[in-house]
């Protein structure tokens, strides 16, 4: 059967793969999930391969997704869903007992990421997996193009039917935008789904930032620079100089983050490609600034 690839807008993928590392005496999830995918790819008639890869560690892990970046330089672009155990502090736990740092694994799937050119979706079974939520900052390259995961602890068989509906989304729709709003909106006992794009935490982000930036929070942020940040032996620095300052810095933000994030300056294509994104927030800092109670 001949590998395809499926192209989104702007998306793309050829395969799912599974990384499980679960203790022997626990249900391994991801083995049990991987003829429903398969048997969803092939009722929507997606040529899709699916594949399991078992690690016991950290270690074995990184291998793994090594070999992925590999695989993505070929054309070869996954989907990648991690089945273990996670920790909101520590990050993922492996079955020989093992951890993964969130900062490590965003650095490790920043690799894969790039490889596939920005394509990388991950979803994270993990419970508390939506905390690596906090590794998509546009102050860094972002380890994926979306993420699947949940708030909190999610019990076993609502994290099981959210994964078969969101593939079964996927596959009958191709529209990952679709597929990942209607996971989020099932309702759960506890905790919650996030599945977002990097697109809309990026947007986010930079909007959340602008809102800070009131004339107001800014003269409370100049005072407290004169009385406690820059050195005693120095005059203090007028308001003015400081207005001006963080003006120039806001200015250069939208497309100084959206370089970075969207690593521009490797993937060239990605300047055209997030255009849209890039263009909405200059547009929402455009807003803001001729309020006049911003500094934009």
């Amino acid at each position: 059967m001949n590998m395809t690839t499926i192209k989104l807008s702007p998306f793309e993928f050829s395969r799912i793969v599974v990384i499980e590392s679960l203790p022997s005496d626990e249900a391994q999830t991801g083995t049990q999930l991987l003829p429903i995918v398969k048997t969803s790819a092939a009722d929507h008639k997606r040529i899709i391969p699916v594949d399991i890869y078992k690690c016991q560690n950290a270690d074995e892990f990184r291998i793994i997704l090594e070999k992925l970046c590999v695989e993505a330089k070929a054309g070869h672009i996954p989907i990648l869903q991690i089945e273990c155990h996670g920790d909101q502090h520590t990050g993922l736990h492996f079955s020989d007992g093992s951890d993964l740092g969130w900062p490590d694994l965003s650095d490790a799937l920043c690799s894969l990421n790039r490889e596939t050119k920005f394509n990388l979706v991950v979803v994270i079974s993990a419970c508390f997996g939506a905390y690596f939520l906090g590794m998509l900052s546009p102050l860094k390259a972002a380890p994926c193009y979306a993420l699947v995961s949940a708030t909190k602890a999610i019990v076993p068989y609502e994290i099981r039917n959210g994964f078969v509906a969101f593939y079964d989304d996927l596959f009958a729709s191709l529209d990952l935008g679709l597929a990942l709003a209607n996971l989020e909106k099932r309702k759960t006992y506890e905790g919650a789904w996030y599945s977002k794009s990097a697109e809309f935490r990026f947007l986010e982000i930079v909007k959340n930032h602008g809102a800070f930036q009131k004339v107001d929070l800014i003269k409370e942020q100049w005072k407290n620079f004169n009385d406690h940040v820059k050195p005693m032996s120095t005059p203090p620095v007028s308001w003015q100089e400081y207005y001006k300052n963080i003006k120039e810095q806001n200015q250069k933000i939208p497309k100084k983050w959206f370089g970075t994030f969207f690593m521009t300056s490797l993937i060239f294509e990605n300047a055209i490609r997030f255009k849209r994104v890039i263009d909405e927030a200059e547009a929402h800092f455009s807003v803001l600034r001729k309020t006049g109670d911003y500094v934009l």
